[in-house]
């Protein structure tokens, strides 16, 4: 029987200073290990200078911002969907 892949989203957390900032990501693997592994990896790159890997899911980048890869969590394309559209969604 082949493998599935699954849905995984997680978070990215940049902290610069007393701001922070957060975005929502997706990726597809066939376990939550493998999942948190590509996330760490996406976060790796994010500004691609010198970096310092705080621990395995935090970095610090030589401009003093320190990305996070958080809440790697399983999902589903349509409740994905659902949260974007929610929070972006402005009530009455």
């Amino acid at each position: 029987m082949p493998r599935t892949k699954r849905l995984y989203e997680f978070t990215v957390v940049e902290t610069n200073g007393d701001k922070e900032d957060s975005t929502e990501k997706l990726v597809q693997a066939y376990s939550f290990a493998s999942a948190r592994a590509k996330a760490h990896r996406y976060i790796k790159n994010w500004y691609g200078d010198e970096r310092t890997q705080l621990d395995p899911g935090k970095i610090l980048f030589s401009n003093g911002i320190i990305v996070e890869a958080k809440w790697v969590t399983l999902t589903t394309e349509e409740e994905w969907k659902q949260k974007q559209f929610d929070e972006a969604l402005i009530g009455e």
